[in-house]
């Protein structure tokens, strides 16, 4: 099998708009894995650089932002994938001719 069969195709149609959804969240939530390592990155070099000032509360305040963003694009991300499996498994379904 092809990695894009187009006998595939008719069955795949009524989930495309859910799959880009998935795709999108899969693309927001690799940007906010490398968001998230370049906050973490930063903080520590300003502890290590100078452990008794504030300098690090800025960067401490975008870490915390940037890990309930992940968390909120995580869960929202599954919800949009539990979409596309019960598109696909419909149209297979009528495809069947199950329904």
């Amino acid at each position: 099998m092809r990695p894009l069969d187009p006998a595939l195709l008719p069955y795949l149609r009524p989930a495309r708009r859910s799959l880009a959804g998935v795709v999108a969240a899969g693309v927001v939530g690799g940007l906010l894995t490398v968001a998230q390592a370049f906050a973490l990155g930063t903080l520590l070099v300003r502890l290590v650089s100078d452990p008794g000032g504030t300098a690090w509360h800025a960067s401490a305040g975008w870490l915390v932002a940037i890990v309930a963003a992940r968390a909120g694009e995580s869960g929202k991300g599954f919800c949009v994938f539990a979409n596309v499996v019960n598109a696909l498994c419909d149209a297979f379904r009528v495809c069947e001719g199950l329904v």
